[in-house]
């Protein structure tokens, strides 16, 4: 092998070692989240990342910003937070990763916007989902966008459009076979009764989540 050769081999497999070392930070970073402190995974896991864009290693690093969007939301900072799970979201679409993937980030955004009160955000986000999604190929993701949907309304005291949701999430349960999301729809169902304070089918919806 002559020079150049032997030189586009080695530069491939400090490559190949170096964002192989990526992936193990990113990995480490979620142990140490659940096992040690919140600072020492996030410098872990951007150290992962510090690698993954030095190669442009988009897949890495929309895997990287999503974990570590987390932990910025476990921290209180909620704007990088929000940047980060934007910035895996437009990586995602920029890959044309699966529909499941791209739903998983903007419901992330949603649950940030929803945990600070930001319930028209998390709608909107919630909206995108449903849109994207297949009913015959994603019914449990499309089914959990709508059970939020419903929650997300109910907090806006829009009760309709909560009913709506919800009832859409049940309708889905049933398709499927879902027991556990049939009860659990009841019981939304009989919560946004009982707020408008018709306590016959509150009650009634109550018994059927039994």
């Amino acid at each position: 092998m002559d020079e150049r050769g032997k030189s586009k081999e080695d530069k491939a497999n400090k490559k190949f070692y170096e964002l192989s070392l990526a992936t193990g930070y990113s990995n480490k970073s979620l142990q140490i989240l659940e096992e040690g402190t919140l600072a020492d995974a996030i410098m872990t896991g951007q150290k992962g990342l510090s690698i993954q864009e030095s190669y442009n290693d988009l897949s890495g690093i929309a895997v990287s910003l999503t974990n570590l969007s987390e932990m910025y939301t476990n921290t209180g900072e909620i704007k990088k937070a929000l940047s980060y799970c934007e910035r895996a979201l437009k990586i995602k679409e920029q890959l044309h990763a699966d529909p499941e993937a791209i739903a998983l980030s903007l419901n992330n955004i949603s649950i940030i916007y929803s945990q600070n009160n930001n319930r028209q955000k998390a709608i909107e986000y919630q909206l995108r989902i449903e849109q994207l999604l297949d009913p015959n190929k994603h019914a449990a993701q499309l089914s959990a966008c709508y059970n939020n949907l419903g929650n997300e309304y109910s907090s806006l005291k829009d009760y309709a459009k909560a009913l709506f949701y919800f009832t859409k999430k049940g309708d889905i349960s049933i398709k499927i076979n879902d027991k556990e999301g049939q009860a659990f729809t009841a019981s939304n169902i009989g919560m946004v009764y009982m707020k408008q304070g018709d306590l016959k089918r509150a009650y009634d919806y109550f018994l059927k989540a039994i």
